[in-house]
């Protein structure tokens, strides 16, 4: 991920730059120089929202996190929401390139609003390290 380059590898190989596939830049800049490609996915948010309602159905108040490859579905899974009578809250600490994103070793979008709201929908897949 974006907060475990191959640093080293590069620095052992002597390579002038590192192209890293799937992230966004985070705060801290690599030793080498990095070239981020962004990944999105492809998810019917809708169909995924409708299925998580029925769990979220003792909370008013929800925050909404995702990964990169998702993070352009936020808007429409946060007007789901509001139809289904839910208030949204997405953090911003402007760490991270976008509003509601979430990585492994940086979660301070969510953490910005965890004390404005009952319950977090994620929106994303995978394994966080």
């Amino acid at each position: 991920g974006a907060c475990d380059l191959a640093v080293q590898e590069a620095e052992m190989l002597r390579a002038d730059l590192l192209v890293h596939f799937g992230h966004t830049p985070i705060t801290t800049q690599p030793r080498v120089p990095t070239i981020y490609i962004e990944a999105k996915a492809e998810v019917n948010v809708k169909e995924a929202v409708s299925e998580a309602l029925p769990l979220l159905k003792d909370w008013k108040s929800l925050g909404l996190a995702t990964t990169v490859q998702h993070v352009d579905m936020l808007s429409e899974a946060r007007e789901l929401l509001i139809k289904s009578g839910k208030s949204v809250a997405i953090g911003d600490t402007g760490k991270l390139k976008y509003a509601g994103q979430v990585v492994g070793c940086n979660y301070s979008n969510a953490k910005a609003v965890s004390k404005d709201v009952e319950a977090f929908l994620f929106i994303g897949g995978g394994k966080f390290h």
